[in-house]
């Protein structure tokens, strides 16, 4: 005994350093909830939990009421058929003359004649009319028995403990301490018994993302569990998703081909295209002519000084002539969005930030030019 006092001593000192050097939050006491404050100074957070789940108890009886039913019934109504009744006529040639002088200062007299032809005219004739069966429905009310439900008591289910490991990683740069998550366990009457974790508070200025590393749920005891959780939360800078934008800076077009100047992040299948064009009428003002959707695949890219240029030739989407547009002017509306990876939506735990960063992702421009080019090559190749 006198040389296992010594070693325990030794042992619970060197777990509390462990501890403080790894940076885990540990607390002694329990209860059914608790929070965590994402600070960037504490990785890792060890918690217990305790709670009871119970459930409530029934007797049935019967009881007399009213209830409804949906009775047929047959009823009339007079209707007839209609059929299309084709009336047609001969209509007779004619001839008309004219007269009119001539050089000589004689009368010249000229005819045209028409030949008879078919005229005809459509319509609308009955028949086969009289009184048709059709099925209507009415509610019916009669007298039934139905059976309730009454409480009468409640019965524990189980007594639960939960051993909670919450792990922070990812760039906690910036982390302001306003972003709070509550971890509980099920605690009450006909409740789920289980450990749960969600997002209380946030400042928005990360991605929180939730990974469930370990879940392991086991009796202990006559209606006691143990569980034990281990959960993993990324944070991921709102900032680094903004730098995904691809911009729109102009907007140029031949008779076949769209083309964009960009900035900002490198177009890929992530970014969603969409154009809306319209061209002048020669009288009456613009008309729609064509809507397309793409991605960033879709376009041929190009490295530029200042970003990238990308071209989209038109195909055959474009009055049936392969794609090619006429020379009047066009007004081309381009949208650009861009789509953030599972990598970042997959598990995410504050949703509001997903919502902000999409309204920030989109670029467009909307731009008058007059095409020019002739059919080959600018229509109908590359």
């Amino acid at each position: 005994m006198k040389l296992k006092m010594p070693i325990a001593l030794k042992l619970a000192a060197f777990t509390v350093l462990t501890l403080l050097l790894v940076g885990v939050s540990a607390r002694a006491d329990s209860g059914s909830t608790r929070d965590i404050i994402l600070d960037g100074k504490t990785p890792v957070h060890q918690i217990e939990l305790a709670g009871s789940v119970s459930k409530t108890l029934y007797r049935y009886e019967d009881y007399e009421t009213t209830c409804t039913r949906e009775v047929p019934v047959t009823v009339y109504r007079y209707e007839c058929d209609t059929r299309d009744v084709r009336d047609c006529e001969t209509i007779p040639g004619s001839q008309s003359c004219t007269s009119h002088p001539t050089r000589e200062c004689t009368m010249e007299e000229s005819c045209h004649t028409t030949q008879p032809y078919e005229y005809c005219t459509t319509r609308q004739e009955q028949y086969n009319c009289g009184d048709r069966p059709y099925t209507e429905y009415r509610t019916e009310t009669y007298g039934c028995t139905k059976t309730r439900a009454i409480p009468i008591g409640t019965e524990l289910v189980e007594d639960l403990v939960g051993e909670v490991t919450v792990k922070f990683i990812g760039n906690l740069a910036g982390i302001s301490g306003k972003d709070t998550f509550q971890v509980a366990i099920g605690n009450g009457v006909d409740v789920m018994g289980k450990v749960t974790i969600a997002l209380s508070l946030s400042a928005d200025t990360h991605f929180l993302k939730l990974k469930t590393l370990a879940y392991d749920k086991k009796t202990v005891g006559p209606k006691k569990a143990l569980i034990r959780a281990a959960y993993q939360i990324e944070a991921l800078p709102v900032s680094d998703a903004l730098g995904m934008k691809t911009s729109i800076t102009d907007i140029d077009a031949d008779r076949g081909h769209l083309i964009l100047d960009l900035t900002g992040a490198k177009l890929d299948e992530g970014v969603k295209v969409s154009i809306e064009v319209q061209k002048d009428r020669r009288i009456g003002g613009m008309t729609h002519v064509t809507g397309l959707r793409a991605t960033g695949k879709d376009f041929k890219v190009e490295s530029t000084n200042g970003g990238e240029r990308a071209t989209l030739r038109f195909f055959n989407q474009y009055d049936g002539r392969k794609g090619c547009m006429n020379r009047r002017p066009h007004e081309f509306d381009v949208t650009l969005v861009r789509e953030l990876p599972k990598l970042i939506t997959e598990g995410l735990l504050n949703p509001k930030a997903l919502e902000q960063v999409k309204g920030s992702l989109v670029s467009k421009m909307k731009k008058r030019i007059k095409l020019g080019g002739g059919k080959n090559p600018q229509c109908a190749k590359d």
